[in-house]
C-alpha cells in the first residue's frame, strides 16, 4: 500500500537558506522533485508573510506559508488566510513602554510592513530582501523608522502579529526575562540566540503546522520538520520526523531529532533525497 504524501515543513533562515540568504540550485531541484512525487513543501518562518514571497516563487510552490512563527498561516496564491492571531493591544503597549525604558532595540510587525522607533542597520536586511523580491517580481516589504506612540497605538488597534527585540545586552536579557511573567496573555519566545519575540498567546510554529494538516486533511504523523533555532523546537519535537541542521542551536538536541548537514551544505536537500526520494 503506498504511503501518505509527506508535509515537508521547513524553516528558512539558518535551515534552508545559506548564510548568504540563498537557496542553492541543488536544494531547489530537490524540493521540486519531492513535490512532483505528491509531497507538499511548506515554508515555516519567523519572517513577515511578504518576506517569504521571493522564495515561494523561486520554488514554484502552491502550499500554505507559516509566517511570524505561527501568528498567520496563509496561501499566497489566493491570499486565503487559514489562521490568524494578533497580539493584544494593552499588554503589548505596556511591553513596548518597557522596551523604550530599557533602551531595547524593538520592532513591530504587520502583514507586509515593519516599524521601529529609530533608524538602525535593520534596513540593510530588508533592502537586501527587497532587491531579491524585485528579481522574482514578488511583493516588497515596507519599513518605517521614527515610529511614535500614537502610531504604535493605531497599529496595535489595526492588528499586529509580532514584536521583536534584537541584540539585547546581558543586563537587558535579565530584565526581559524578569518582565515576561507580568503578561501571561503574551507568548514570549527566545526565538534566536540574540532575539526575543512577543507573539499572540499560544502561538508557535507547530500550531501553525497543525492548521496545515487540517487544510490537507492529513495526520500530523506525515509531517517532516526541519529547523535550526529555538523557535523551531515545538515543530521539530512534535513532527512525525524532526530534523536539525548541523548548525542548530543546542536546545534542539532535546527533540531527539535526526542530525543532518548544515544550511551551507544543502543539509535539508540531502535529507529529502535520502528520506523522501529514497535515494541511496
Amino acid at each position: 500500500m503506498p504511503r501518505e504524501p509527506y508535509i515537508i515543513c521547513c524553516d528558512l533562515d539558518g535551515t534552508l537558506l545559506t548564510s548568504s540568504k540563498e537557496i542553492t540550485s541543488f536544494s531547489s531541484e530537490t524540493i521540486k522533485a519531492s513535490c512532483a512525487e505528491g509531497n507538499r513543501f511548506c515554508i515555516v518562518s519567523g519572517r513577515p508573510p511578504v518576506m517569504a514571497g521571493a522564495y515561494y516563487k523561486m520554488l514554484d510552490l502552491d502550499t500554505p506559508v507559516i509566517s511570524h512563527s505561527g501568528s498567520i498561516v496563509w496561501v499566497p496564491n489566493n491570499r486565503q488566510i487559514l489562521t490568524e492571531h494578533h497580539i493584544p493591544k494593552e499588554p503589548t503597549l505596556d511591553y513596548i513602554d518597557f522596551c523604550i525604558e530599557e533602551g531595547l532595540d524593538w520592532a513591530l510587525f504587520t502583514f507586509d510592513s515593519v516599524y521601529f522607533p529609530y533608524s538602525d542597520d535593520r534596513n540593510i536586511f530588508y533592502d537586501e530582501y527587497n532587491a531579491l523580491a524585485r528579481t522574482w517580481q514578488a511583493p516588497e516589504l515596507t519599513y518605517q523608522s521614527g515610529l511614535t506612540r500614537e502610531q504604535t497605538i493605531e497599529l496595535l488597534e489595526q492588528g499586529v502579529y509580532r514584536v521583536s527585540v534584537v541584540r539585547p545586552t546581558e543586563d537587558q536579557m535579565r530584565a526581559l526575562e524578569a518582565y515576561f511573567p507580568l503578561h501571561p496573555e503574551i507568548t514570549f519566545v527566545h526565538s534566536t540566540r540574540s532575539s526575543y519575540d512577543a507573539l499572540p498567546f499560544g502561538v508557535n510554529k507547530w500550531e501553525g503546522i497543525l492548521s496545515i494538516c487540517d487544510y490537507y486533511d492529513v495526520d500530523p504523523s506525515c509531517v517532516l520538520a526541519f529547523g535550526n533555532d529555538i523557535n523551531d523546537i515545538e515543530m521539530v519535537c512534535n513532527a512525525g520526523q524532526g530534523f536539525m541542521v548541523e548548525n542548530s542551536e543546542p536546545q534542539l538536541l532535546a527533540c531527539n531529532a535526526t542530525l543532518i548537514g548544515s544550511n551551507d551544505a544543502d543539509g535539508v536537500a540531502h535529507a529529502i533525497r535520502s528520506f523522501v526520494l529514497q535515494e541511496q
